[in-house]
């Protein structure tokens, strides 16, 4: 018996199939992906909390300005607030507290994405580096 016979006896349980069969789950929507259309995707969620970052003052200027607000403003509010003795800036500081993490969160997966990928192509045999994920 070879090294290999005695890894494949060793390693591969009932456990460990059963890993590999979740794993193997996620490969056909993986590989329809775009890598640039996810960046793109990371890069415009990214815009859009330093846009409510850049916007969070004045909405809660505003907010304080009006004894009873009305519109958009009215709107905003009645949505965002959970209960009427929750401030305005309270709320908008925990709202961007999970935008920000989520964004975090989204950078962090992107960049384990990035070096798995790198690490499958180097396993495979391509040291170039030069392929996109998609390409490869």
């Amino acid at each position: 018996a070879s090294a290999i016979d005695y890894l494949c006896v060793t390693l591969c349980d009932a456990d460990f199939l059963e890993d590999l069969a979740h794993d193997l789950r996620n490969v056909p929507s993986a590989a329809r992906e775009n890598s640039k259309v996810l960046q793109q995707e990371l890069d415009a969620f990214e815009w859009a909390v330093s846009f409510v970052e850049a916007h969070a003052k004045p909405l809660i200027a505003r907010a304080a300005l009006d004894e009873e607000p009305s519109g958009m403003i009215g709107w905003l509010l009645e949505a965002m607030l959970p209960t009427a003795a929750t401030t305005v800036e309270d709320h908008l500081g925990v709202l961007l507290e999970a935008l920000r993490r989520e964004l975090s969160e989204l950078k962090r997966g992107r960049e384990a994405a990035v070096a798995a990928c790198g690490e499958a192509q180097r396993f495979l045999g391509d040291h170039s580096g030069s392929l996109a994920p998609e390409e490869f």
